[in-house]
């Protein structure tokens, strides 16, 4: 055999080699008798989608109001953070629901986070909360100032039982004042004079001679217009984006007692939510609200000069000493209310003895 058929031979040999040992290296073993062949594993199913959490949001006051600001800022944090696992419908200004309607409607899970205030549902907040926000219980802008803070953990508890708040912010924006017709120069001037308020407001309202006439913040410009009200209980700033200020001349800062506004969410519909969207909601409420003194004093500010733009408008700034005749005044009130809470009254006015809070 020649060399070049020697070789041939080799390569033919070769391939005939690498051919058998693919088909039995690559060839299933069959199965043993009487046994199955096993079935070829499933495809990985693919990832479910995160659920998409849609909030239904109404909030209160006019473009550049505090407390919508800062809740338009904790939406801008929570939508960033969720990545576009939460997504809000927004109601701003009152225009699907007013403030006492806004907490009803939370309350019954209609809307994910309304904004209410206090003033609407006093009986129904814990104790601590409660005798903070009391009229002329301490020097407000002390407080706004230096310590607000300091109330914030008694604050978070102020949905009592029954309530299914889950309070997001709880801020207070300044001090509720009065929006007058009329000149009130003293405190013996509130005598006779026919002042709007909320129900919690009319008792300590009615003891500094004020008549308290119970009615919505909607209704207040009509009543300002027509004459029907001297004037009206509220913050000033609310005043002005209410437009209260183009029917009303005066201004008086008596600090009454501090504005609040909460932001509240149904507390079922908070603990349903996960852990980790639950995290991000109260990290966003509690840097949205650290927002909140700045805009306070830059409010003021901005407010006080808008107010004196107005020729037709005279602001009246009730002096430390004046305050102090109104909370006087208020005794047989705050008497009442040391009565009613207790312990939970002496340990908020034990606090603003140390600081130095009082008039």
């Amino acid at each position: 055999m020649s060399k070049k058929e020697r070789r041939v031979l080799f390569v033919g040999l070769l391939i005939i080699a690498v051919l058998v040992i693919g088909a039995f290296g690559c060839a299933s073993p069959a199965p043993a008798p009487g046994q199955a062949p096993k079935p070829a594993a499933p495809a990985p199913a693919p990832a479910a989608p995160e659920k998409v959490y849609t909030m239904k949001v109404s909030s209160y006051g006019g473009p550049g109001y505090a407390p919508r600001t800062v809740l338009e800022k904790f939406m801008d944090i929570v939508k960033e953070r969720s990545k576009g696992q939460v997504k809000f419908e927004y109601f701003a200004g009152g225009s699907l629901y007013s403030m006492e309607d806004a907490g009803e409607a939370a309350r019954a899970g209609i809307i994910q986070i309304g904004h209410t205030t206090a003033s609407y549902y006093g009986a129904k907040l814990v104790a601590r909360s409660q005798a903070h926000i009391l009229p002329m219980t301490y020097d407000f802008r002390k407080f706004n100032q230096n310590y607000r803070k300091g109330f914030l953990p008694w604050q978070q508890e102020a949905a009592g039982p029954g309530m299914n708040w889950k309070i997001l912010m709880y801020p207070e924006h300044g001090t509720i004042n009065v929006t007058s017709r009329v000149p009130i120069r003293t405190p013996a001037e509130f005598k006779g004079k026919l002042i709007r308020a909320v129900a919690s407001q009319k008792s300590p309202l009615e003891l500094i001679g004020g008549t308290a006439v119970l009615m919505e913040g909607t209704a207040v410009f009509e009543a300002l217009q027509r004459g029907t009200i001297d004037g009206s209980l509220g913050s000033i700033d609310s005043s002005i984006t209410q437009k209260w200020t183009d029917v009303a001349n005066y201004v008086i800062y008596i600090d009454f007692l501090p504005a609040t506004i909460a932001a509240v969410m149904p507390l079922d519909y908070y603990n349903a939510l996960p852990a980790d969207l639950r995290k991000i909601i109260d990290d966003a409420s509690l840097e949205a609200e650290s927002l909140m003194t700045p805009l306070v004093e830059q409010g003021l500010e901005k407010e006080i000069a808008t107010l004196k733009k107005n020729p037709k408008m005279e602001v009246i700034v009730f002096t430390a000493e004046q305050r102090a005749q109104l909370s006087a005044m208020m005794t047989p009130f705050h008497d009442s209310m040391k009565k009613k809470y207790g312990k939970d009254w002496d340990d908020v006015m034990a606090i603003i003895k140390r600081d130095g809070l009082g008039y």
